[in-house]
């Protein structure tokens, strides 16, 4: 699956799970969900949140497809949850 274009410069790199059934334990998903990650392709590049680990390939994936050799500049995090920090070590090794 590719990127999302959200709006000129904004784009949705996270990843689907669709066979997740229960999420943070208590929650219960019919259909799954999605591990939400957004990079801003400006003058500097920003990804915001990663997802979770197991996910990696597909992520980098989608931002080499939005940066191509660039590099990204800042990794936000909003908190530390697996489901938004997993791949964060794998998004550093790429793009140190």
């Amino acid at each position: 699956m590719k990127s999302i274009i959200v709006k000129d410069g904004i784009y949705w790199v996270g990843v689907k799970n669709p066979e997740l059934r229960v999420f943070d334990i208590i929650v219960n998903t019919k259909k799954g969900t999605t591990y939400n990650s957004y990079l801003i392709d400006d003058e500097k590049v920003a990804v915001i949140d990663s997802v979770k680990e197991g996910y990696s390939d597909e992520h980098l994936q989608k931002i080499k497809d939005v940066i191509g050799q660039r590099k990204v500049d800042y990794i936000i995090v909003n908190h530390t949850e697996l489901d938004h920090s997993g791949c964060i070590k794998d998004l550093l090794k790429q793009y140190p």
